[in-house]
């Protein structure tokens, strides 16, 4: 399947909105593990489990999480060491697991260091996603016996969290039940924790490229060039003004500065870069003050604009006015409640009005 972004580019683990729209496998029940590798739905059958039923039954939790420490750790010394066991005691779980699987799980290379054959590493994801599932029923459980709350962990960046995830956390307000636990991260520490487990749901602005994360657009940000309205490049507008005034740009490393560098190269525009920053509120004071020119988005400037604080200039047609967001899952992570609550949320686009009513 083709992914595209809503320019027409290709990125293999984003699908542009008409696509989303299609795609069956972006419906919010279909997040947990019964979407496969290639997007199918599975269900486990009765004939099924009697054909697994000799490896379930002689299948322990201490050879899986002795098989992940092995794994994690590419020694049977270490994780003997990690584990307070003999060296011996771990190659014999390790064997029996490989007998039970009836496939080699590990290869033996230089130094005397283990690594995962192809099926050890399609075991690893099964077992990550049992300790996982595991790990989920049990807090399931304790909320319901303790009448905690449930809490969703959502990782997004600085701008997202100040600007967007504000009428998202409102849209969800209407769960007492539910609780967040908000962590500020970059990009790739964002796709790095939602692939790791360590959060539910991560929000970015970049496109992921990780066949183990499913990412969907949840939104269109603008990106604008604003300037004091008392500065002469407020009135002078198109693509010659970002080459004139001195400019405050997002840092290089995000998507908004890439973006625009290319956009500006493209056209031959040299761009006078005189602050860089990743917070937009750096961004938005340095137009304020009348020092120049700044690139930011419209959700950090929309009141500036509205009250007239900020103007915004007229650009090119063909200048990438549209930053999409994406909303990241890991593949084969369970539905828990909070996270059922959250796509429901983003999938039925319910926590616009919020931020729409406030335009």
């Amino acid at each position: 399947m083709s992914l595209l972004l809503p320019n027409g580019t290709e990125a293999p683990a984003v699908m542009s909105r008409e696509e989303a729209s299609r795609d069956p496998t972006l419906k919010p029940e279909l997040y947990h593990s019964e979407v496969s590798s290639a997007d199918r739905v599975v269900r486990v059958t009765d004939a099924d489990l009697q054909s697994l039923a000799p490896i379930l039954s002689s299948l322990s939790f201490d050879l899986v999480r002795t098989f992940l420490v092995v794994a994690r750790s590419g020694s049977e010394r270490r994780a003997a060491e990690a584990m307070c066991l003999t060296q011996p005691a771990i190659s014999q779980r390790i064997s029996r697991l490989e007998r039970l699987v009836g496939v080699p799980l590990f290869e033996r290379v230089r130094g005397g260091k283990l690594r995962l054959t192809a099926a050890g590493f399609s075991f690893y994801e099964l077992a990550e996603d049992l300790i996982d599932r595991l790990k989920l029923a049990s807090l399931a459980m304790r909320a319901e016996m303790t009448g905690e709350r449930s809490t969703l962990v959502i990782a997004t960046g600085p701008t997202i969290a100040s600007y967007v995830l504000p009428y998202l956390l409102q849209a969800l307000e209407s769960s007492d039940e539910l609780a967040v636990s908000l962590r500020i991260a970059s990009h790739w520490e964002i796709a790095s924790l939602v692939e790791r487990g360590e959060v539910d749901v991560g929000i970015t602005s970049e496109p992921v490229r990780n066949p183990r994360i499913l990412a969907r657009p949840i939104f269109e940000e603008r990106i604008l060039v604003v300037s004091s309205p008392k500065h002469p490049g407020s009135v002078q507008g198109g693509g010659d003004a970002l080459g004139c005034w001195p400019l405050a740009l997002p840092g290089p490393s995000t998507r908004t500065r890439r973006v625009v560098d290319e956009w500006a190269l493209a056209h031959g525009i040299e761009l006078k870069v005189l602050v860089e920053a990743t917070s937009h509120d750096v961004l938005k004071r340095f137009a304020m003050s009348g020092r120049g020119l700044a690139v930011t988005v419209y959700s950090a400037v929309r009141h500036e604009l509205q009250s007239g604080t900020l103007a915004s200039l007229s650009m090119p047609p063909d200048f990438p006015e549209i930053q999409p967001l994406y909303v990241l899952v890991r593949r084969f992570r369970p539905l828990t409640r909070p996270l059922s609550l959250f796509l429901n949320i983003v999938e039925t686009g319910s926590w616009l009005q919020w931020y729409q009513g406030t335009q």
